[in-house]
This record gives structure tokens, C-alpha cells and sequence, in this order.
């Protein structure tokens, strides 16, 4: 690594805290102001010669390597419903440090196949931005219970390259003006009960005049999934009936009659059950959706949530390797409010790792499913409206398994890579038998070579399983039995 002028090395630590507890608020025309002051954050300096660089620990991230790591605050401020105000930072007082330098935003280097480890980043190849960042930023809107609210960011610090110093906010006025458009009376000695104050004043930098501006959400639901949804938002609806990678572009979205001169594209999200997934958005550094960018992200069968091979218990639905009423898979696409989840992107080669992967696993799933059965004895259960015990659908019946009987299920492997392990699993049901107890003997073999037997009780199941060298897989056709 290159150093700056390395010929001398302090270190120095610095405590401190940010102070919003009871900010100031005045009443102006149709619009309040917020005093806000700031303390410097928590800092770690280290003198290299004539200069010292500034680490502020608390503001690491990883996903901007390269970038100075400067502090900033966000907040959340209590505002009439479905306003939209002018926001301002106003007469601020500022400190500027001299002769320091910001740390440097670390990168992630792999260290092995579980282990991810931060890589201090060379100021030679610092990321130099070519637009100052705004003091303010508006993150979006949205509502918490009654309160609707904006989310505001105020970066405290800000670095000059040509002079090697930081100027920083020691207290600044947020001016949220909201003109004629959304009268309110403004009471700032309103009062709510004790408790609610104590959350109010955790949560929103306006607590004393928030209660004023209660209103409704405009819908609210149970959400049993995890209260992913939001009701003031735009979703599309996208269904994979495969293993794939997925591609959505700038034309396909306008195709369904969205209007993407709005989007930023670091805002869109994807979800599937209720979970955001990371998913690769092309283009999306310059927030802006531009025709050759597109979002990609690997999409799936309906899979259940549950293994088909775990045995259920018999007041549990039967465990299905696909979802028993649909193959495909539903995300819902959106956008609009925070930045989504990122699969992250490795762009450099990193050399010398010997746990590089020169082959893949590949899986076969044999099921033929057209015959739907109870497997039960029971007729009484058999008629209730679950999917308990073992109803569910079957191989027909001309592929069962009786007494003293052999089925064959032919397969073709190509490229086996030698000298590793194949592993080879198969479920049966019992349907009937005059025996309760080890009403059936079951053998399992590969190529005439045995890899499990078991003995199953009526009306239950069982997974046969076991394994093989691939060296010992015949050529095609090889044969389970």
C-alpha cells in the first residue's frame, strides 16, 4: 500500500455525540422551522507527517470503496398527510477542519469461501466525485401508524480535495415550508399522553407539534406474509415457470404501461413471499433509467418451502417438491422509495485462490404425478378438506410397486467428473396391506449394486437413499431399481 508521507505515526480518539433531543422549533408563515446541532461524531485521527487522516468507524460502508468516508444524519420529521413541503437547511453554522483527510471507504476481499474480510483501499485510487454532495437529501415519504412523515438526510461533512480540508455542520435550521397548499394550525405546546411522547420524540425530530398532524393511512391490511406491502405503492407482478436468469428492460416496463421517466433505479425492489430478494440493476449509478439499462435477477420453479424429503407427521400436509397448485414462482416488482437490496458485483480477478469450483451438481427429479390418492385406511379422515397424512397426487397405477415386484427408471449421465460422490434418493407411500407392521420390504439399487434396503409400516412413508462413486456409473443407460 502507499502511504502519504509516512515518517511519523500518532493516534488519537475522540468521543462524542450527536444533540437533537430537544431541537428548537418556531412558527413562521405557513411553515416551521427546526434548529439542529450537531456534535463532531466519534473519530479515530492518525498522523502521517504534515497531514492527518480522519476515520469516522461509525459511517463504514462497503458497498462505495474508494469514496471519503464522511458522516451524515438522517431524520424523520412529522408533516400533514399527503404533503409534499419544501425543505431547506438555512442559516448554518459550520467549523472547517484544516489539514485533515478523510478516511478512505474500505473494500470486501474474499478470504475464502465463508469468509469476507474489509481491504483498506490505496488514497492513489481514491474515487474522486466530480459534483459536491447536497448538504440535504430527501430519502421519500411514508407513513408510521397515524403519522405520515419525510425522511431527510443532512450530510454534516463535506471534504475539499484542493485544500485538505473538512468543513463541518455544528448547527443548521431546517426550513419546512409548505406554502398555501396545506394549511395547519401550529400548537406547540400540544399535548399527548406520556408514553406517546416518550415514542414520538425517539422516532420524529418535530415530536412536540407531531401530534398535530395525525391522519389515516389510506389503507391499512393484515398482512400475514410480514407487512411487505405497501398500499400507496406501484407493483408489477412477474411469474418464472423455470430455473433461470430473468432480464425485465426499460421498454418491457413501458410495455405494461409504467411510466419509467420517474424511476431511479436504485429503488427498485423485488419480492418473492413476502422477502426482498438482491437482485443486479445495469446502469443504475447515474439514477437514471435508461434504455439500455435493465434489472436481472436468477428466478425459480414453484419450489416448496419444505424439503419433499423430510417424512411429514401424519396431522401435516404432505411435503411436494413443487407447490401443489402452481409451478411458477410470483415476485412483485417496485420502486420509488428506498434503495433495494444489490447482489455484489466482483469486478477484479483476485489471484492465487485454490478453492476455485471446476464443476457443478446436477439434479435430476423423476415425478410423473396424474393420479390423485388418500393412502389411507381411514375413510373418515381421507374426506376432510386438508392435505394431511398422504394426500396428495401419485405416479399412476400402472407404476406401483407390488409384491415381489421390480420397477427400473433408466438415466443418462454425461461429463461425470470422476472419483466423486452421486447421491440417489427415492419416496414411497404405502397405500395397502393385511399387515400393519413392516408391511413392506423395499430394496434400492443402482446398477445392480445395493444402497439401501428398509422395511415400511401400512399406510406410511419412507426415502431410500444412499450413494455412489461416479466411477462406478456404467455407460448410458445406467438404471435405478
Amino acid at each position: 500500500m502507499k502511504s502519504i508521507i509516512a515518517t511519523s505515526l500518532c493516534c488519537f480518539i475522540s468521543l462524542s455525540s450527536l444533540s437533537f433531543s430537544q431541537p428548537k422549533i418556531e412558527k413562521t408563515e405557513n411553515s416551521f422551522s427546526i434548529r439542529v446541532n450537531f456534535d463532531e461524531p466519534y473519530h479515530t485521527d492518525k498522523r502521517n507527517g504534515i497531514l492527518i487522516v480522519r476515520d469516522y468507524p461509525e459511517y463504514t460502508d462497503v458497498s462505495s470503496p474508494g469514496k471519503f468516508k464522511l458522516p451524515s444524519k438522517d431524520f424523520l420529521i412529522a408533516i400533514p398527510p399527503y404533503s409534499k413541503p419544501d425543505i431547506q437547511l438555512t442559516d448554518e453554522q459550520v467549523e472547517t477542519i484544516k489539514g485533515v483527510l478523510p478516511s478512505l471507504q474500505p473494500g470486501v476481499k474474499r478470504f475464502n469461501d465463508s469468509t469476507l474480510v474489509n481491504e483498506e483501499v490505496k488514497f492513489s485510487d481514491a474515487v474522486i466525485e466530480t459534483k459536491n454532495r447536497n448538504a440535504l437529501e430527501i430519502i421519500g415519504y411514508g407513513w408510521y401508524r397515524e403519522y405520515y412523515y419525510v425522511q431527510v438526510k443532512i450530510n454534516t461533512h463535506s471534504f475539499d480535495i484542493n485544500t485538505n480540508k473538512i468543513t463541518r455542520i455544528k448547527s443548521v435550521k431546517l426550513l419546512i415550508n409548505f406554502g398555501n397548499n396545506y394549511p395547519f394550525v401550529f400548537n406547540q405546546n400540544s399535548q399527548v399522553d406520556n408514553e406517546t411522547n416518550i415514542e414520538l420524540k425517539n422516532l420524529f425530530l418535530d415530536a412536540q407539534i407531531a401530534n398535530q398532524f395525525v391522519g389515516s393511512q389510506p389503507l391499512i391490511l393484515e398482512d400475514t406474509t410480514g407487512n411487505w406491502i405497501n398500499y400507496g405503492s406501484e407493483y408489477l407482478k412477474i411469474g418464472t415457470a423455470s430455473d433461470a436468469l430473468f432480464r425485465i428492460t426499460k421498454s418491457d416496463l413501458e410495455a405494461k404501461g409504467i411510466n419509467t421517466s420517474t424511476i431511479n433505479p436504485k429503488t427498485f425492489r423485488l419480492f418473492e413471499s413476502g422477502n426482498e430478494i438482491p437482485i443486479t440493476v445495469i446502469g443504475e449509478n447515474d439514477n437514471i433509467l435508461d434504455d439500455t439499462d435493465y434489472i436481472q435477477f436468477y428466478g425459480h420453479l414453484n419450489y416448496s418451502k419444505t424439503s419433499y424429503r423430510i417424512i411429514n407427521a401424519p396431522n401435516e400436509p404432505y411435503n411436494e417438491y413443487l407447490n401443489r397448485y402452481t409451478d411458477t414462482t410470483f415476485y412483485f416488482l417496485t420502486w420509488g422509495l428506498q434503495d433495494g437490496l444489490r447482489i455484489y458485483l466482483q469486478n477484479s480477478f483476485i489471484s492465487g485462490l485454490t478453492d476455485s469450483l471446476t464443476y457443478y451438481t446436477f439434479l435430476e427429479h423423476i415425478e410423473s404425478n396424474k393420479l390423485f390418492q388418500n393412502c389411507y385406511t381411514d375413510e373418515v379422515e381421507n374426506q376432510t378438506p386438508g392435505w394431511l397424512r398422504n394426500k396428495t397426487w401419485y405416479f399412476l397405477q400402472t407404476e406401483w410397486l407390488y409384491s415381489n415386484t421390480t420397477r427400473n427408471y433408466n438415466f443418462s449421465v454425461t461429463d461425470a467428473v470422476p472419483n466423486k460422490i452421486v447421491e440417489f434418493y427415492y419416496k414411497a407411500v404405502s397405500f395397502s396391506s393385511n399387515i400393519i407392521n413392516d408391511a413392506h420390504n423395499l430394496i434400492l439399487k443402482v446398477n445392480n449394486v445395493l444402497i439401501d434396503s428398509q422395511s415400511i409400516n401400512r399406510n406410511e412413508q419412507v426415502l431410500l437413499s444412499g450413494s455412489l462413486n461416479t466411477n462406478q456409473l456404467t455407460a448410458n443407460p445406467n438404471v435405478l431399481s
